[in-house]
């Protein structure tokens, strides 16, 4: 059975297709949007990264809450509200009928983070392998 990062690679599949077949935005050495997406993440304004997150939002919202629900489940948010839950079970029972369902826009906004994060750690990479280099951690930091 695939591992769950690999599920959501498939997942960001249509978004990294997407990028892909685009012209590069940025440097005419770039061969794609998805490259240009890479160096942005390291060194860029932050424009083709807010695209990015748009690709992402719009892909969300065209799934069905079930999976939308089993992809926030692995969010920080989702894994914050499991331990919880959990505790909850284990110390006190009856805490469990007050438990607040997430916000919705609070809901899409932890799917969006994971996702992104996963999507933006896969294009960093190939545009490190296209490059054949790293960006820093300190470029990462000040750019993002």
């Amino acid at each position: 059975m695939k591992s769950m990062e690999e599920h959501i690679k498939l997942l960001l599949k249509p978004i990294i297709e997407n990028l892909k077949l685009n012209q590069a935005a940025i440097y005419g050495d770039h061969p794609n949007l998805w490259i240009d997406l890479g160096w942005d993440i390291c060194q860029g304004d932050g424009s083709i990264t807010r695209h990015a997150e748009d690709l992402i939002v719009n892909h969300i919202e065209c799934l069905p809450n079930i999976v939308q629900q089993f992809i926030w489940w692995e969010s920080i948010g989702g894994k914050v509200a499991k331990k919880q839950i959990l505790s909850m079970i284990e110390k006190n029972q009856d805490e469990l009928t007050t438990f607040e369902e997430v916000e919705h826009d609070e809901f899409i906004e932890d799917i969006v983070d994971y996702l992104k994060t996963a999507l933006f750690n896969l294009a960093e990479a190939d545009y490190e392998r296209f490059e054949g280099d790293e960006c820093t951690d300190d470029e990462i930091d000040n750019d993002n």
